[in-house]
């Protein structure tokens, strides 16, 4: 019989978890104020999921230099408001970030342009997913279910090795831990 534990947390609040008995994975959720910021480490793979409101930008980039974080893997940002891409230019900056996740949604805030900009200045394009689409970073896969039409924002399903699953819509995150 398979057991299935789950536990929804509301962010801000910073919580760890180490998944899977042969090699770790730690799922962060940074106490960032207004906003969300996840964080998601694989051996050296590094996944950021929004990046918080632009005052957060230190304490983003010192948590991720902490945990000797050179390069982001991937950098999903699940819609254009302040409190979820505000620090993606300084962690764009300050580390190199191989792609970028975000849906076809525009603004015409300040915080976006300068994104945006940013993004041109690298040469970077952001991605946007089409549900159903599916990306490995290392052993952590995701499935994105959104964004579609009823649901602009990025929905995503990640896991490692079929034990652990989180899904994340920029303001809830459930994590599922499965183990036969």
């Amino acid at each position: 019989m398979k057991k299935f534990v789950l536990a929804v947390f509301f962010v801000p609040m910073i919580l760890t978890s180490a998944f899977s008995a042969t090699n770790q994975m730690s799922v962060f959720f940074l106490d960032v104020g207004q906003g969300d910021c996840e964080i998601l480490l694989s051996g050296n793979h590094a996944v950021v999921i929004d990046t918080a409101t632009e005052e957060m930008a230190s304490r983003i980039v010192s948590f991720l230099k902490s945990k000797s974080v050179q390069t982001i893997d991937l950098l999903i940002l699940t819609h254009p408001h302040a409190d979820h891409i505000g620090s993606a230019t300084e962690v764009l900056s300050t580390f190199n970030v191989s792609t970028v996740y975000m849906p076809k949604i525009t603004t015409n805030t300040g915080i976006f342009e300068k994104l945006i900009t940013t993004l041109k200045k690298q040469g970077k394009t952001a991605h946007a997913p089409i549900p159903g689409e599916t990306l490995s970073v290392g052993e952590m896969k995701f499935d994105f279910l959104a964004p579609h039409r009823t649901e602009p924002r990025i929905l995503i399903l990640w896991k490692k090795k079929r034990c652990s699953t989180v899904v994340s819509n920029g303001g809830l995150s459930a994590v599922l831990r499965r183990c036969s």
